[in-house]
């Protein structure tokens, strides 16, 4: 990945839908790298057939919760 994130590149979260994703789609569509982040994994797929890099994230509360659980 050493070549992927030069230039610009920027993280974007809830990618799914709405401002987020909207503002994925412009970023990409300006030549920027993107990290698009969501929930669902058919979201994710939908945003890597465009060109993004998807990754899941949740920022819910209860899922954050949970992860830091795991963590203890």
């Amino acid at each position: 990945m050493s070549g992927l994130l030069e230039g610009k590149t920027v993280l974007i979260t809830g990618c799914s839908s709405g401002i987020g994703l909207d503002a994925a789609r412009t970023m990409a569509a300006r030549g920027w790298t993107v990290i698009a982040t969501c929930r669902k994994p058919e979201d994710l797929a939908a945003r890597a057939a465009e060109g993004m890099i998807a990754l899941p994230l949740d920022q819910r509360v209860g899922a954050i919760n949970a992860a830091i659980r795991s963590e203890e």
